[in-house]
């Protein structure tokens, strides 16, 4: 498995959608990449601790306001406002995810140099721009 794979399969290993099979490859990577174990622990960091954080309701007439809103730039034609609800919360559910990844990052210290950035068979040019 390549790493770029990894990436891709690791958000359905965190959710548990993974079959035995892709689990077992995804697992048997983690255990002789180090990169992508420290992806892996960190992206499960940060869903651990959005699924434990303290959620606050909605102010008082927030979906009203938000559909009047959005029904005077005609972005919506007239949803129920439950519909609306669930729009701003996959939003917010969304910014508290990169806002949590953001802010962890530094912590599990991921991330590379430029120079490992770049492979050795990259033209000539971008490694002297990496450099």
């Amino acid at each position: 498995m390549t790493c770029r794979s990894f990436e891709n399969k690791i958000s359905l290993l965190l959710d548990d959608q993974l079959n035995d099979r892709q689990r077992a490859q995804v697992m048997k990577h983690m255990e002789t990449c180090p990169k992508c174990r420290k992806l892996y622990d960190a992206m499960r960091y940060a869903t651990e601790s959005l699924e434990t954080a303290d959620t606050k309701p909605l102010p008082v007439g927030f979906e009203q306001r938000l559909h009047h809103k959005l029904a005077e730039e005609g972005q919506v034609q007239h949803k129920p406002y439950h519909m609306v609800l669930r729009y701003a919360a996959a939003t917010a559910a969304a910014a508290a995810i990169i806002v949590a990844t953001v802010s962890i990052l530094p912590k599990a210290n991921i991330g590379m140099k430029m120079t490992e950035a770049v492979p050795n068979d990259a033209p000539k040019a971008c490694q002297d721009a990496s450099n």
